[in-house]
């Protein structure tokens, strides 16, 4: 599966060599589907898992709704350790919310060893609540939907 947040230009060439090679390909046109919150999120946390000394997909999975980390308090984890990246003062904070972060992201990084992307998906769905977090906001309806359509495509890459 290759999943791209912005291939503006790029996408028609992707879609012919995928024809080319008779890969199904699938795209969302439309920008707004990986700018929307819920697949922002989603997405940065697939990065996270996949290499968590990402500072930007870090905080922006620390600032979601799922995890609740306050601006306030992000500048005061990174303030009791300034050196290295965002991980590293993330994982060298005792603070509870922290220590709980880091042990379920390094068992989420154990079990991703072993899954496909679509399940993956579905397992940090189940897991965090995704759907009933996004699904209670304002437009949770579409939210939901925004997501199983992001599972769907991640299976339907897969297959």
């Amino acid at each position: 599966m290759v999943l791209m947040r912005s291939p503006g230009p790029r996408l028609g060439v992707y879609a012919q060599a995928f024809a080319e090679w008779k890969i199904p390909c699938s795209s969302q046109e439309n920008e707004d589907f990986f700018s929307a919150m819920e697949i922002a999120v989603a997405y940065a946390f697939l990065q996270v898992l996949d290499n968590p000394r990402q500072d930007i997909p870090l905080i922006t999975v620390l600032r979601s709704p799922v995890f609740g980390f306050t601006p306030d308090r992000l500048a005061l984890i990174r303030g009791q350790h300034t050196t290295g990246d965002f991980y590293d003062a993330l994982a060298s904070s005792e603070d509870e919310d922290c220590v709980r972060f880091c042990a379920e992201l390094s068992a989420l990084r154990t079990r991703a060893k072993d899954m496909s992307v679509h399940r993956l998906l579905w397992h940090l769905y189940n897991t965090f609540n995704l759907l009933g977090v996004f699904g209670a906001m304002a437009n949770g309806a579409q939210r939901r939907e925004n997501l199983i359509a992001l599972y769907e495509h991640a299976k339907s890459f897969e297959a």
